[in-house]
């Protein structure tokens, strides 16, 4: 029940920046899109479960600050799905412009901008780890009772806030006829 459209729109003048006295092969093509998308959460990350060997580092306190060990140790962590994951939604706008200043060359620009909310990632085990330095009672996380290392972690998959990310790309194509023995070169 999720709808997530997509519009764009190309024109190209019937004059172009040169005026009316451009010739036919100087052309002008403006172009932009909008666009909504969403992705819902996998099997796996909505109701499964996997367990994988991470190495993990012992966090222990140094006059009350976090001191992560030098080694790790490898630990079981168990990644567990989330069933009130939301989907990941995201919305796209891009616009753009070309100019054909002569036959066989394109100039291009392009500004695009990427809004993605409820991302869906994984916990990161050693975060946890990190966070549970003091107190160590975090029930997702296992220590081994004689060394203190970490032997087991949970984690699951969780919605993030949002990324946005944007930008601009520019483009030159210029092509070249060297004759019917060598062919076309861009």
């Amino acid at each position: 029940d999720n709808v997530s459209p997509m519009f764009g729109i190309s024109w190209t003048p019937a004059k172009t920046f040169m005026g009316a006295a451009a010739p036919q092969i100087s052309q002008v093509r403006l172009r932009g899109t909008y666009a909504n998308s969403f992705k819902a959460p996998s099997l796996l990350q909505g109701d499964g479960a996997l367990t994988a060997l991470q190495e993990l580092f012992a966090v222990n306190s140094v006059n009350g600050q976090p001191a992560r060990a030098t080694t790790a140790t490898y630990g079981a962590v168990r990644t567990l799905g989330n069933p009130d994951l939301k989907p990941q939604k995201s919305t796209a706008i891009t616009g753009g412009v070309e100019w054909q200043p002569t036959k066989s060359s394109l100039i291009e620009a392009d500004y695009w901008r990427y809004d993605y909310q409820d991302i869906i990632v994984r916990e990161s085990a050693q975060q946890k780890i990190d966070a549970d330095f003091m107190a160590k009672s975090n029930p997702d996380i296992t220590y081994d009772s004689t060394s203190g290392a970490p032997t087991h972690v949970n984690v699951k998959f969780v919605n993030q806030q949002s990324v946005v990310t944007q930008g601009i790309d520019l483009g030159l194509l210029y092509k070249t006829d060297f004759g019917a023995q060598a062919g076309t070169w861009s």
